[in-house]
C-alpha cells in the first residue's frame, strides 16, 4: 500500500511540474473608450479573427512561426489608440479614428 500511495505522490508531482504556462510573445492592446471592431491576425491563423469589444482591451497568443501580425481598429466613436507588442518590447503604434498596426514576427522559440 506504502509503494501505491509513493508512486502516486511522484506521478502527480512529475504532472504537476512537467508543462510550465506558455509564454505570451505577442500583444495587440487597444486603448479608447467605448466599443470597436477589432481585426486581427497572427502567424499560424489561417483567417484573420474579428471582434466586437469593449476598450480598453489587450489580446495575448503565443504565434505559431513568423510571419506579419496585424491589427485593425474601428472604433463606434472617437480617437483609438493600437499597439503591436512582441517580447514585451512596442514595435507598431498607430493613433487615430481607425487605425492599423502591423509588425513582423521572426518566429518564437
Amino acid at each position: 500500500m506504502r509503494k501505491i500511495v509513493l508512486l502516486g505522490l511522484v506521478a502527480l508531482g512529475l504532472t504537476a511540474c512537467a508543462a510550465p504556462p506558455p509564454t505570451v510573445d505577442a500583444e495587440f492592446r487597444v486603448e479608447g473608450t467605448g466599443t470597436a471592431q477589432l481585426t486581427y491576425q497572427f502567424p499560424g491563423s489561417k483567417l484573420p479573427e474579428v471582434v466586437t469589444t469593449q476598450l480598453p482591451v489587450i489580446i495575448e497568443r503565443t504565434p505559431e512561426g513568423a510571419g506579419p501580425v496585424t491589427l485593425s481598429v474601428r472604433p463606434a466613436s472617437g480617437i483609438v489608440t493600437c499597439r503591436i507588442v512582441v517580447e514585451q518590447k512596442e514595435v507598431a503604434k498607430q493613433t487615430g479614428g481607425n487605425v492599423d498596426c502591423r509588425a513582423e514576427l521572426a518566429g518564437t522559440g
